[in-house]
């Protein structure tokens, strides 16, 4: 019998470029956990192909990997019919990975994988006018029940489930006990960790690596940012990012010009952007899995301040390798007060944070336990 080949299914997840292909140039960490994924399968020898959403169908490799593009408008069961023909897809030895479970469908018969990455429904963001009129008829309860049921109703669609943190597998246990085949593989540092320990100085560099949108707390960083800078001359912040809400933090930027500086990195470049932070704040206010932005940050030795949300919790212990307080502006404030002011503390949050990552949230660990799952799919029928 020949090896299994892996079909994961995302809306995007590779760009085709003038000269070549690249990674989505709006990579965020589930992209980067698809594309390395994609890589360990490869590795084993297996073929994978990346099925992602395009008006345009075409065909194209990246680094080994097949990439096919085509409309999911006309519904993902006909894209499975498509690509099942096209590829000879094989029901006996190939696997379906959903690249998030929110897009997955029943295929009977078919081994699939679901991969869950995070609570994504504890915010009501009005941002559609589906949910603006649930909204502004008071029917925010309602709203909140049919979020449960179409998480549940995903995430039951897949013979084999992964989660990239506890939070939701416990929320999950509480509505059914049907766990036998669900795994948790949390994020992953994209760098090799190594010892290093900060300088102790009387300048304090906050940063801030993020998307700019509302979930990720951007405006309530933004708000204690102005007020620290208000209260403190030695303190500054370094933001990285895009997004929605680029007006908020170029605003700031402009009225606190040589305090706050807006830079980009690429990948490559994520460990040399924490290095230069003394602490690192991830203020997500909700839909937060393991984060990506935290764990590197965390592997470089920051002291980092994260909002008890979500799979973030499954990462700091609080005061021990991070800071954990909750998604107000006030605690935010007291936090960044309190590290900027102790350097030992400051320092032990940033080696614990280093051991933490390279113990339980190394690329090593993440792959072993992929690797794990692969074998545990493959040999059922």
């Amino acid at each position: 019998m020949r090896k299994s080949r892996f079909f994961i299914i995302h809306d995007k997840v590779f760009s085709k470029l003038k000269g070549g292909a690249g990674l989505c140039t709006e990579i965020g960490g589930v992209q980067r956990y698809l594309y390395e994924l994609a890589k360990i399968i490869n590795e084993l020898g297996n073929e994978v192909f990346v099925i992602q959403d395009d008006q345009d169908d075409a065909f194209f490799l990246y680094e080994n990997i097949k990439v096919w593009c085509t409309s999911f408008n006309v519904g993902k069961r006909r894209v499975f019919s498509r690509f099942a023909s096209k590829f000879s897809f094989d029901k006996e030895v190939d696997v379906v990975i959903w690249g998030s479970d929110t897009i997955s469908i029943p295929l009977p018969g078919v081994r699939t994988i679901a991969i869950q990455h995070g609570i994504g429904f504890d915010l009501i963001t009005p941002d559609s006018f589906f949910k603006k009129t649930f909204v502004k008829l008071g029917c925010v309860g309602l709203y909140r029940w049919l979020q449960r049921y179409n998480s549940l109703h995903h995430f039951k669609n897949s013979t084999f489930k992964v989660c990239v943190d506890y939070n939701y597998l416990n929320w999950y246990r509480t509505f059914s006990k049907d766990d036998e085949n669900v795994f948790v593989i949390p994020n992953f540092c994209t760098y090799e960790v190594s010892p290093y320990e900060k300088e102790s100085k009387s300048d304090i560099v906050i940063g801030f690596a993020r998307r700019f949108v509302e979930k990720r707390g951007v405006r309530l960083f933004v708000q204690a940012a102005r007020k620290i800078l208000e209260e403190r001359s030695n303190i500054k912040f370094l933001i990285a990012g895009d997004g929605p809400l680029n007006a908020e933090v170029d605003r700031l930027a402009m009225e606190y010009s040589g305090k706050v500086k807006r830079t980009k990195f690429s990948q490559s470049e994520t460990q040399d952007f924490h290095r230069a932070v003394d602490i690192a704040v991830v203020p997500s206010l909700g839909s937060e899995g393991t984060s990506l932005s935290l764990i590197e940050a965390m592997g470089a030795g920051c002291a980092v301040i994260a909002t008890n949300i979500g799979g973030m919790t499954n990462i700091v212990i609080d005061q021990f390798n991070g800071y954990l307080i909750p998604p107000r502006e006030e605690a935010l404030i007291l936090a960044i007060e309190k590290i900027s002011d102790d350097y030992n503390f400051r320092s032990t949050l940033g080696q614990n944070a280093i051991a933490t990552v390279d113990s339980g949230f190394s690329y090593r660990l993440w792959k072993k336990k992929w690797l794990d799952v692969i074998s545990y799919v493959c040999e059922r029928s």
